[in-house]
C-alpha cells in the first residue's frame, strides 16, 4: 500500500469587463497545477511530483488567482495541457495499490471533475482517498467541526 499526498491549484474564468468570475457549468474550476508526494506503508518518502498546466477552459488566470497562488497566464503559457500532465500523474502513482491522501474534499471532486471533462479514464486513479484535515487538526489541537 501506498499514500499519495497531493494538493492542486485551480483557476476559474473572468471576464474582465465586467470584472466578474464566470466559469463553464461542466467544469467551473480548471486545475492548473498537480503537486503530490508518494509514500510507502510506513510513510517513508517514494518521490513527488510538481506539474504547473496550461489552461484551456479558461484561457487566462483569473487576477484572484494569481494573487492568492502566484500563478499568471505567462507563467503557464509554455506548460502541458491537461490530458499530458495527467497522464504523468497517473504513471507517477504507478500500478502499486495507493490511497489518495487530500486537504478536504474539493480536490478529489474537481479533479474527477477534470477529467471527465477531457474525456480522460478516471479508473487509472486509486479508488480509496482520505481527508487528512481533521486528523491533522486533532493533532495540532486545532477546532474543527469534523473531527473523526
Amino acid at each position: 500500500m501506498e499514500y499519495i499526498v497531493f494538493d492542486l491549484e485551480f483557476n476559474q474564468g473572468y471576464n474582465k469587463s465586467l470584472n466578474k468570475t464566470i466559469s463553464n457549468d461542466r467544469c467551473p474550476f480548471e486545475i492548473i497545477q498537480i503537486g503530490a508526494i508518494k509514500l510507502d506503508s510506513s510513510f517513508k518518502f517514494l518521490g513527488s511530483f510538481n506539474s504547473y498546466i496550461k489552461p484551456t477552459i479558461y484561457s487566462k488566470v483569473n487576477p484572484f488567482i494569481t494573487e492568492l497562488t502566484g500563478i499568471t497566464t505567462e507563467k503557464l503559457s509554455l506548460e502541458s495541457k491537461f490530458p499530458e500532465v495527467y497522464n504523468s500523474f497517473v504513471s507517477f502513482i504507478g500500478e502499486e495499490e495507493a490511497t489518495f491522501c487530500t486537504w478536504g474534499i474539493s480536490d478529489m471532486k474537481e479533479l474527477y471533475k477534470n477529467v471527465n471533462f477531457h474525456k480522460l479514464d478516471f479508473n487509472l486513479l486509486p479508488k480509496k482517498f482520505i481527508d487528512i484535515q481533521p486528523y491533522v487538526a486533532k493533532i495540532l489541537g486545532l477546532p474543527s467541526k469534523h473531527l473523526p
